[in-house]
């Protein structure tokens, strides 16, 4: 099995960062409610570091739509996961029968 292996400097890059808040405010504001701005990026800063090898392949090919593309995923993924774990609304109604 693999070790991973975490790169934190890969988030000194500037355009990384640029796509990362980018993308944090788009999943924020669709998942309104579910998840904070500050938790997708944090989730999205983990992913990005530890797949660094990724991020650098996108970045020396100039690939910023693809990047912006790749984090928006992981963003996603990271809300999905949060909307299955989160309880259910429940209406007062519900308990007036």
């Amino acid at each position: 099995m693999g070790q991973s292996i975490v790169n934190w400097s890969i988030l000194d890059n500037d355009t990384v960062n640029r796509i990362l808040l980018r993308e944090a405010s788009k999943v924020a504001r669709q998942y309104d409610g579910v998840i904070e701005a500050d938790d997708v990026l944090q989730e999205a800063r983990i992913a990005v570091a530890t797949n660094s090898h990724i991020v650098n392949n996108y970045l020396a090919h100039e690939d910023y739509g693809y990047l912006a593309r790749w984090i928006w995923q992981r963003m996603t993924d990271a809300a999905r996961k949060q909307l299955r774990i989160a309880p259910s609304p429940v209406s007062w109604q519900d308990f007036a029968e």
